[in-house]
């Protein structure tokens, strides 16, 4: 398998315009570089969330507690010292808890926490934001003893630190946190009975009457090089597109990187239908008697 990096993929958008000069970091100050920088992750995000890729298609059980709460702690971690304040920790978005929405009330230990200022959270105080140059929000806590959150996980114990959203003002019963790195919802299951469930979609919830589900989603893959062949083939055209005027000055270049965009992302579609299609025939067959 490729080993390819977020400069990889500029460079190849770059090479389309006959650009032989490679940038070696999206941090660099050049204007290619910040070009780059600019378009890369907008480009990302919207192609990723444009279609229902196989390759970014995730499913993930979301449970709320026996109060009625969500556990942002996992036996697999993922909590990370934030650069800044003492003994503040923040959920990375590719942790298996991350959250897309913000909590109303976060508990430690069965005890409300209060809401603090990230950088300055004192013991015992939680936040939402970005205070680490992630690119994105998330939840960010200080505990009473400043340990790594993940340290006070106990599979017996869900109750140890977790968020809870206040219930939904229509006629659902509960609001779900979305996973942290969800771009589209797909469908919600029951865990218990994989059965379709009926839900909706408000300000990164779900809204639903089961505390229990297994969402399907496209989640965002960052590594290129988990990405499929022809999305990455269309996904560097795109880039490619957007760079065309600020590198090359040209509209005819532009326009050309356009076509050959809705080309790519054409083939793309199809042979993740054809992928699909054999994904389907293959559980059918082995399910058959």
């Amino acid at each position: 398998m490729l080993v390819l990096t977020e400069v990889d993929e500029c460079n190849a958008a770059l090479l389309e315009l006959a650009h032989q000069v490679e940038i070696s970091s999206l941090s660099d100050t050049d204007d290619i570089s910040k070009a780059c920088n600019s378009h890369y992750f907008r480009v990302r995000e919207e192609l990723m969330g444009a279609y229902p890729w196989n390759f970014a298609e995730r499913r993930r059980d979301i449970a709320l507690n026996a109060d009625n709460r969500y556990s942002v702690l996992s036996v697999n971690g993922g909590w990370i010292e934030s650069g800044s304040g003492t003994g503040e920790y923040y959920l990375p978005r590719t942790a298996d808890k991350a959250i897309l929405a913000k909590p109303d009330t976060v508990y430690e230990a069965g005890t409300e926490i209060d809401e603090g200022t990230l950088g300055s959270l004192s013991a015992s105080e939680w936040g939402w934001g970005d205070n680490d140059s992630l690119g994105y929000r998330t939840l960010y806590v200080r505990l009473s003893d400043d340990v790594d959150p993940d340290s006070r996980f106990d599979a017996d114990d869900d109750t140890l630190l977790v968020t809870e959203y206040d219930e939904p003002a229509s006629r659902w019963t509960f609001a779900l946190p979305f996973p942290g790195d969800m771009l589209v919802p797909l469908g919600l299951e029951a865990m218990t009975t994989a059965s379709e469930q009926p839900w909706d979609n408000e300000r990164h919830h779900m809204l639903t009457d089961s505390a229990s589900v297994e969402l399907v989603y496209t989640s965002l893959v960052t590594d290129p090089s988990d990405w499929d062949k022809y999305f990455r083939r269309a996904f560097e055209l795109m880039m490619a597109y957007r760079l065309a005027l600020p590198v090359t000055k040209s509209r005819n270049m532009r326009d050309d990187m356009l076509v050959l965009h809705e080309e790519a992302i054409a083939d793309a579609v199809i042979n993740n239908a054809i992928n699909e299609n054999f994904i389907i025939r293959k559980t059918l067959s082995q399910d058959g008697p």
